[in-house]
Order: C-alpha cells, then sequence, then structure tokens
C-alpha cells in the first residue's frame, strides 16, 4: 500500500515527535520501557516509499568500463589470487558494464 507524500511525512513526524518525547524523559523513564516504546514506535512507521528506480521516467543508464566500475573496496577484500584474475579481466578496454544512475 502507497501512502501519498503529505500523509507519510505527517506520520514520520509524529515518530520524530515522539522519539524527542522519550529523550526528554530519559534518567525518569527506565531505559527498558523507553526501548520498549522505541520499537513500538518504530514498528507503526510508514513504509518506504516507492522504488526511486520504478518511479523515473525515461532510461538514464549509462555504459562504463568494467575498470571504473568495480569498486575498490570489494578489490581489497578479495584473495591475491582472485584479485589478480579480475584484475587481468578488467584491462580489457572493451569491456563495460551497465550502471544506472
Amino acid at each position: 500500500r502507497q501512502l501519498d507524500d503529505e500523509t507519510r511525512r505527517a506520520m514520520l513526524k509524529e515518530v520524530k515527535d515522539h522519539l524527542d518525547v522519550i529523550k526528554q524523559l530519559e534518567g525518569i523513564m527506565p531505559p527498558t520501557e523507553a526501548q520498549q516504546r522505541k520499537r513500538a514506535l518504530y514498528a507503526a512507521m510508514p513504509p518506504p516509499p516507492g522504488s526511486y528506480k520504478k518511479a523515473r521516467k525515461g532510461n538514464t543508464t549509462i555504459a562504463v568500463p568494467a575498470a571504473v566500475a568495480s569498486s575498490p573496496k570489494k578489490a581489497a577484500a578479495k584473495p591475491a589470487a582472485a584479485a589478480a584474475a579480475a584484475a587481468a579481466a578488467s584491462d580489457d578496454e572493451d569491456s563495460e558494464e551497465a550502471i544506472d544512475i
């Protein structure tokens, strides 16, 4: 079920206001009760809006060379042999991956 933006914002503001009240009562209210109330508030939050990708009009997919598209963090986490194989594969300049922007 999709909520309109105004209703969703109103619900989020109400949750935020309640969280602010709970924070002000810190030290007065037992921590376990505060946690229970926070969990109930988070459970009552509206679902996230629809996918941005689905909401877009038109296709903004562009082709990016594979060497640029691969993440340096992921490459650093690979074992040396796997990283060497990936580097050899990404040396091919004709290799491209599509990335949505």
